[in-house]
Order: C-alpha cells, then structure tokens, then sequence
C-alpha cells in the first residue's frame, strides 16, 4: 500500500465539491496533510506550490496518462489521448504540431480581436451593481478567443461551453445517454469543420492541423482539446509512473 488512507482527501473524489466550498479543503490539506494519500480511488494529493511544482516538471516519475482529474482515475478515453493526456515525447510531438498556430503574426492579429472582445462584455457590466464575474466574463471571453483561434463561428461559443462541460465527468447532471449523444454532436460538428478546411484552408489552427497530415481521430484531439476547458478549478490527479 502506497501510503495510509488520509480522510481529508475524500471530499476530492466529490463531483459536488466545487458547487460548495472547495477552499477550505484546499487550505486543510495544506495545513495537515500537504501529501496525502486516498486509499479509496488511489492517488496522491498534493496540496502545496513546492510538490505540484515538482511532479509537474518530472515527467519520469509521475505521469499524465493515468487522468488529470481524480474522477478520470481507472477510465479509458479512446486513442489517440488528448495533449493533456500524453506525457514526454508524445506531449512535445503534439506541441510542434500547434506552434505554426500561435506565430506572432497570428497573435498579434489577434490581440485588437481580444481586446474589443473584452470591452464588449465589461460594457454588458452593470456599473456599481454586483456581478458573478464568472458567467459575465471568464467563461465567454476564453470560450470566443478559442473559437477565433480555430476560426469559428462567434455565434457557437455558448454550445462550446455546454459541450466543455459535458465531457468532464460530474460537472453536468445528465446520464450516460445523453453525455454520449452530445460527444457524437461534437465529433460531427469538428469533423464537419475539418473537411471544410480540408477543401478550403483558412489562417486558423485547425488549417495549421489539417496541413500536417493528420487522420481525423488526431484532428478531433486537438479540437476536443482546445474547446474543453473549463473555467471552474477542478481537483486534479498525476499518478506515478509505475501506476
């Protein structure tokens, strides 16, 4: 057994942690247990700057493969895994591939699309009336810049997210059913948009992808990838590389 069970990790394996109060588990974990295991799932909680930091920059030791979220541990995503999935020198391969995507000429083009972006939603703000920031600003704003980047429609930003959220398990209360029926949407929709740029290439990442030769399984990772992010902090995991 790796280690003694550590009770004050098992709010961590709750899909409901982060609609409560997640803070106070963080900062009690820091505080008693800044290494603990759970025994329940099987994994390692780190809890401070110094030993994330670490096993994040060891890629030898400690690997992505496993899950990057604690109620990933023990499932089997279909290949090829997603970049956050993949460990050195898959991880670095994938990387390259993306660079073309970010080369100063197309982020520089890009910043007076994101600053008028952002001014649009801070106008929507009620001045001197209290606001949740988060459904106001940090959820479109990235959820638009990312669909600039893979050229997009602006006007599909709000699927994006609903999308986003159904592939990360417990963040949606839906069943197994309807989380499958809206990953095929998904994969139809990007497949769609890849054949697209396939017959007519545009100055956007998924052009820069489809010039690399890739199949459409490889195609679909990155676009997963890069429309899944989620704006909640989620507990996740790293597992040993031996695990």
């Amino acid at each position: 057994m790796p280690g003694t069970h550590e009770p004050l990790t098992d709010p961590l394996v709750d899909p409901g942690l982060h609609a409560r109060d997640p803070w106070s588990v963080y900062a009690r974990l820091r505080a008693e247990a800044p290494v603990a295991w759970n025994d329940t799932v099987g994994f390692w909680a780190l809890s401070r700057y110094a030993e994330v930091h670490e096993v994040s920059c060891d890629p030898k030791r400690f690997s992505s493969k496993g899950g990057i979220l604690t109620m990933e541990i023990g499932i089997d995503y279909p290949t090829p895994p997603t970049m956050m999935h993949t460990d050195p020198p898959d991880h670095t391969a994938y990387r390259k591939l993306v660079q073309p995507g970010f080369k100063p000429s197309l982020m520089t083009a890009l910043e007076p699309v994101a600053r008028a972006r952002l001014l649009t939603l801070l106008a929507n703000v009620e001045a001197d009336e209290p606001v949740d920031f988060v459904p106001a600003v940090s959820v479109p704003f990235p959820l638009r810049i990312i669909g600039d980047l893979l050229g997009l429609p602006d006007s599909d930003w709000e699927t994006f997210f609903y999308w986003s959220e159904a592939t990360i398990p417990g963040a949606l209360e839906i069943d197994a059913e309807e989380r499958a029926r809206i990953q095929a949407d998904m994969r139809d929709y990007f497949l769609g948009v890849i054949a697209e740029r396939r017959a007519e290439p545009r100055e956007d990442l998924i052009s820069v992808l489809v010039a690399e030769d890739l199949n459409d399984d490889e195609l679909y990772m990155f676009c997963l990838l890069y429309t899944s992010p989620s704006p909640r902090d989620r507990s996740r995991s790293r597992m040993p590389s031996s695990a």
